[in-house]
């Protein structure tokens, strides 16, 4: 089981070093927030979205290095996020053997993210370049559409640049960030990537033609 700092992201644990609330806890922290939102809603006269406040209990998500019984599962969100075809410059008919090639590729470190027993992410890290440019990595990220919206994606992030850390490399960059992929841009810049590069009309979105891609890139010194 791979190491997660307490500090990483709100929701991440490691069974190693973080335990689950108990249900008490969970409970009485939940009732709290639910009397409080109450009750400020009916001073102000609103109503109650009771559904759409259970949204917002956030969950406790565990990141793990990858293992062979994740394939299935790591295939299944792959097929989807590719299919598609509005963020990754990958054939959308790609082929469940070579996109586990290419997602458990032997230089690559392979994580799963999962909540409740289910696998709600999945990102892979590996050096950007061989050789002399090794020491830069490079990263890959893919949440399905049920879950997204829930800080998946962003508590992967965070984990994915501690490992970089751990593992020794010294800045990160991402090759290919489609230019319509707002969410994302937008959280890799609160985390610290700049823009270094600009690539006009380098992917044909299936909705909006050609598209500019970015080349992101931050310091991990």
């Amino acid at each position: 089981m791979v190491a997660v700092a307490a500090s990483l992201c709100r929701g991440v644990r490691s069974s190693q070093q973080t335990r689950r609330p108990s249900a008490a806890a969970t409970i009485a922290l939940s009732v709290e927030s639910w009397t409080r939102s109450t009750s400020l809603r009916f001073a102000q006269g609103k109503p109650l979205d009771v559904e759409r406040w259970a949204l917002k209990v956030p969950k406790v998500f565990n990141i793990r290095l990858a293992i062979d019984a994740d394939r299935d599962p790591v295939w299944q969100i792959f097929h989807e996020v590719v299919a598609a075809g509005d963020t990754y410059a990958f054939d959308p008919q790609m082929s469940r053997e070579d996109a586990l090639a290419y997602w458990f590729r032997r230089d690559t470190h392979t994580y799963v993210t999962e909540a409740d027993g289910k696998t709600v992410g999945t990102y892979i890290l590996r050096p950007n370049q061989s050789g002399p440019g090794s020491h830069i990595a490079n990263a890959a990220f893919m949440v399905p559409s049920s879950a997204r919206g829930q800080g998946v994606g962003r508590c992967m992030a965070e984990h994915c640049l501690s490992e970089a850390r751990r593992l020794g490399f010294r800045a990160m960059q991402f090759n290919f960030v489609v230019a319509t992929n707002q969410s994302a841009i937008h959280l890799w810049q609160q985390l610290g990537f700049k823009i270094v590069g600009t690539l006009p009309g380098a992917f044909r979105h299936p909705e909006k033609g050609y598209v500019d891609v970015y080349v992101m890139f931050r310091s991990l010194v």
